[in-house]
């Protein structure tokens, strides 16, 4: 009998860890037979990788576009046949709303955070986008940092400096703020860096968001200065793929798990490579691939079929499952997608596969437990909650942890608005809105102007988004009142009438996981603990980041780890 591993979890990250399963069965990487089953308790793979019809355009419900300069998402494409879809963005440069007006991003920036003093001057000078003190506040810790204050005082609360300077993180919102002032935090890196967690930088793990700004307070001198050297020794790929899914051009999501929203990325036109991609046929297209590829490897799908239960016995992991298992395909299957087209009010909405027949399971002299299976190794590419309910009565330790981490929910609202307004839109990709400024959006990305495959003669596509962390005013609106307030301040912020066609709501709950400050530590004891409860490994945005390259590369080191610890066992 053969080694089986389970992967819980049919969104990206599971997609990816199934995939490279089957690869180290084929390839002989792994001493012996290895067979693998894929869970997913909803009828459509990829998670929040979903897309649907607009104004005759399929557009993206969840992620939009992925960073180009981290490699794992490019390279998956093209070992899936679609770097001919890759789509460069046509546009370049983006626009904060401050005081009511749009005020261009400047240059030099790093994660929406200042690290030359002259393109700042210049945009103050130019259209205000900070005050003078506030301008004033970030030079003078800029050229005489050995000035600054021993301590600041954020929201009523005193915190003093040496509160980061000696530790392994730090908040984010605190250590931008003393180093660069009030005016930089909240209307520039707030938006920016926040915006991409749908979250606030204050409490953020520095760690986890952005290492290299943390590592730059801790050395002598200028943060801004320091920054900047480590940036430009590094290089913007390199800077980052350690940890997380960062970009410097990366201002702001305005969808699901990923940094797509509006962008100061390179146009097709530039020297320089473009910083994101789209896929012309939307995300949906990746995830197809990914089916097929997996199904065509021998994976075991199973659709509609959610885990309720694990448990530990005999060594095995025993699975059980609260559906009939007749959702089951197997890879002799033929593949039958199926569009979903039409508003949407809630997630998961996209794209979906026929199911197939019955598969024949290959547990213990073929036998099915409690309506489920046994395997000797699980994946859980399951959101932190999720996970942790899954093991609750195997290791209540990890399921405490697991629960602490926070999450967000997220609206989207996709707009096909008419001329005239849809001629007006600014030159750039899209705008992002400060926490402070009251209004409920956070982000507008110009998706006609931005993408060039979505652009239509009839108007112009608009992605909205609204919700961040501790701010769910979104939730209590319906549908029609969504569009409504989105209108109502989209006409605020452009200065013109907005007339629209159409409209998709898509409602993203408890979607974007929280790295506040501990957030690597905590990560890092729960992988140390599970090994000891069974061969078991996490993948998803809970873990290794939130953009699309960052899942893949969690469902790559999970599979790297469960095939350690089968070894290890074996």
């Amino acid at each position: 009998m053969g080694v089986r591993i389970a992967v819980i979890g049919g969104g990206i990250s599971g997609l990816v860890a199934a995939r490279a399963l089957a690869i180290a069965a084929s390839s002989g990487r792994f001493d012996g037979n290895l067979d693998v089953d894929l869970y997913e308790s909803t009828g459509n793979l990829g998670g929040k990788l979903s897309s649907t019809d607009l104004a005759g355009i399929t557009v993206d419900t969840g992620p939009e576009s992925f960073l180009a300069r981290r490699p794992e998402a490019v390279t998956l494409c093209r070992e899936l046949g679609l770097e001919d879809h890759l789509a460069p963005p046509g546009a370049s440069g983006a626009f904060i709303a401050i005081g009511g007006d749009l005020k261009r991003i400047p240059s030099n920036l790093a994660l929406g955070v200042p690290t030359r003093l002259g393109p700042l001057a210049h945009s103050v000078l130019e259209q205000r986008i900070l005050t003078f003190r506030g301008m004033s506040r970030f030079a003078a810790g800029f050229l005489l940092p050995s000035l600054l204050p021993a301590d600041i005082q954020v929201d009523g609360h005193h915190y003093p400096a040496s509160s980061h300077a000696a530790t392994s993180d730090a908040d984010l919102g605190r250590l931008i703020e003393r180093h660069m002032g009030r005016e930089v935090a909240r209307h520039l890196a707030d938006p920016l860096i926040g915006g991409i967690h749908a979250g606030s930088i204050y409490g953020m793990s520095a760690a986890a968001v952005f290492p290299p700004i943390l590592e730059a307070s801790k050395e002598r001198g200028s943060l801004a200065v320091n920054l900047a050297r480590r940036m430009s020794a590094g290089g913007p790929a390199n800077s980052h793929s350690k940890h997380r899914d960062h970009d410097a051009g990366s201002n702001r999501r305005a969808n699901p798990g990923s940094s797509g929203g509006p962008s100061s990325s390179n146009s097709p036109g530039s020297a320089a490579a473009p910083v994101f991609y789209a896929l012309e046929g939307g995300m949906s297209t990746l995830v197809r691939a990914l089916e097929n590829d997996i199904i065509h490897r021998g994976v075991t799908i199973h659709k509609n079929t959610p885990v309720v239960a694990l448990d530990r016995l005999r060594s095995r992991w025993h699975l059980a499952v609260s559906t009939p298992t007749d959702t089951a395909k197997r890879a002799s299957n033929n593949t039958d997608i199926g569009v979903v087209t039409g508003a949407a009010a809630t997630a998961g909405t996209g794209q979906g596969t026929a199911q197939g027949t019955d598969a024949k399971k290959k547990g213990d002299g073929g036998d099915k437990l409690g309506g489920g299976d046994t395997y000797d190794g699980i994946v859980l590419a399951l959101p932190a909650s999720a996970a942790g309910r899954l093991i609750q009565s195997i290791a209540p330790e990890v399921t405490g942890m697991l629960s602490r981490i926070p999450y967000a929910s997220v609206s989207v609202v996709t707009l096909h608005i008419e001329h005239p307004a849809a001629n007006d839109l600014p030159d750039g990709t899209g705008y992002v809105v400060p926490a402070d400024s009251g209004q409920m959006v956070t982000a507008c990305t110009f998706l006609s102007k931005k993408w060039p495959h979505l652009a239509t003669d009839s108007g112009a596509l608009l992605r909205v988004s609204l919700g961040r962390y501790r701010d769910s005013r979104h939730l209590s609106l319906d549908e029609q009142g969504l569009v409504e307030t989105v209108t109502t301040e989209l006409e605020q912020i452009l200065h013109r009438h907005v007339e629209t066609r159409t409209s998709l709501v898509t409602r993203w709950i408890d979607a974007f996981p929280q790295y506040r400050v501990g957030h690597l530590a905590t990560v890092e004891q729960v992988r140390r603990i599970l090994p000891g409860i069974g061969p078991v490994s996490l993948a998803g945005a809970a873990y290794g980041g939130v953009g699309i390259p960052a899942c893949i590369k969690s469902g790559y080191d999970a599979t790297t780890s469960i095939l350690e610890q089968l070894r290890n066992a074996t």
